[in-house]
């Protein structure tokens, strides 16, 4: 709003360009001769954005002109463990209606210990994570990228262990992102430990590249002794069984169920209805 202008539309224009119009618009209709005006910004006006792909918390994002694509990420939550940060995409569209495109590599830097890219995103910018695709993930370090402010900072392991005399007890255990199978075992009595047998722990995890439930047997003596095989690195939504028995029973409760298990989020939920409808049931 100008005195005696009124509202002038902007809308587009730069600093300079503004100056120039509210000048020309005053000399025209108002005084003998055009002013000098000066124009400051004194509130930044929000950026709507878009993430995508493999983030904790897809979705529009309103967020400071120039903000750095880093500071996005962490503020959507950190990729997920599935992400693939050697290729950050980022989509503009210009004036014209051109698209530009341009993939950010986040991973490489962090490898060679050099300074990470600053790219600024501007109004209207997509940004879309892409996924660690099966065979482009060999040398890929997990780990390394695990203990970044890029990624998810913890990640929930559903724990499933048999109680004495009777029933099986499910809890979350809230982990850094990060942590292996020894991480999950520091979590409980050294004495149960100590009683499990080296036959009867199993991993399960939900493999979006097969469509379903893969297995892993873990021995927990063996990664107390030091096997890295045997100590792996966990994921989120990760399952931990500790009895074989119960391994079976929530293999045939999965066969029952009605719907197929097509994703993590599915899978999850089965693992806790099992709990709900077994979990009073004798060992």
């Amino acid at each position: 709003m100008i005195p005696i202008l009124g509202r002038v539309p902007v809308k587009g224009l730069t600093l300079d360009e503004v100056e120039t119009k509210i000048s020309y618009e005053l000399g025209q209709k108002y005084l003998k001769e055009q002013p000098e005006v000066i124009a400051v910004i004194s509130t930044l006006r929000p950026v709507r954005l878009i993430l995508l792909g493999e983030i904790v918390r897809p979705g529009y994002y309103n967020a400071a002109p120039n903000t750095l694509l880093t500071d996005l990420l962490t503020t959507a939550g950190g990729s997920t463990g599935k992400a693939d940060l050697r290729s950050v995409i980022v989509r503009r569209t210009l004036v014209d209606g051109t698209v530009l495109e341009e993939a950010v590599d986040l991973y490489t830097p962090l490898i060679k210990g050099t300074k990470i890219p600053e790219f600024r995103l501007q109004e209207g910018d997509s940004v879309v994570v892409s996924r660690l695709e099966v065979g482009k993930d060999t040398g890929y370090d997990r780990a390394l990228i695990a203990r970044t402010t890029l990624i998810q900072p913890t990640i929930t392991v559903k724990l499933l262990v048999p109680l004495i005399p009777s029933g099986r007890i499910l809890r979350d255990v809230v982990v850094p992102n990060g942590s292996d199978f020894l991480d999950i075992l520091a979590t409980l009595p050294s004495t149960d430990v100590l009683r499990i047998k080296s036959d009867e722990v199993s991993l399960l995890r939900f493999d979006p590249e097969k469509g379903g439930v893969v297995t892993q047997k873990l021995n927990p003596r063996g990664a107390l002794r030091g096997d890295i095989a045997q100590n792996v690195m966990l994921e989120d939504q990760d399952v931990i069984i500790v009895s074989r028995t119960v391994l079976g029973e929530i293999f045939a409760f999965f066969n029952i169920i009605t719907q197929p298990i097509r994703d993590l989020q599915t899978f999850s939920t089965t693992v806790t209805n099992f709990q709900n409808n077994f979990g009073n049931n004798n060992n």
